[in-house]
């Protein structure tokens, strides 16, 4: 029985495009949300900016992270697909 690693590969990655699809558009409220935390910090006291930078960097930095593992699932589930194609299709 052959197995075809491109359809199996592709499958995967569909479903990822279609998660970071589904992911993407909150990125329009991320910025929104970058913006009004920076409009605030203008007008806020040294104390009162830090009180908000953090928790916003932490947010950026998930969203950034939340990325980053989409992308390397991709690659991930596409090398360890091939490599079980090639063992089901060398028995």
């Amino acid at each position: 029985m052959m197995i075809d690693g491109g359809t199996v590969c592709s499958v995967y990655v569909d479903w990822l495009q279609m998660l970071n699809g589904e992911v993407m558009p909150k990125h329009m409220s991320l910025q929104e949300l970058n913006y009004a935390a920076d409009e605030l910090m203008k007008s806020s006291s040294a104390d009162q900016a830090a009180l908000i930078r953090e928790p916003l960097a932490s947010v950026n930095r998930r969203w950034e992270s939340l990325h980053q593992n989409i992308a390397k699932k991709m690659v991930c589930l596409c090398e360890t697909d091939l490599c079980l194609v090639c063992l089901l299709n060398c028995s």
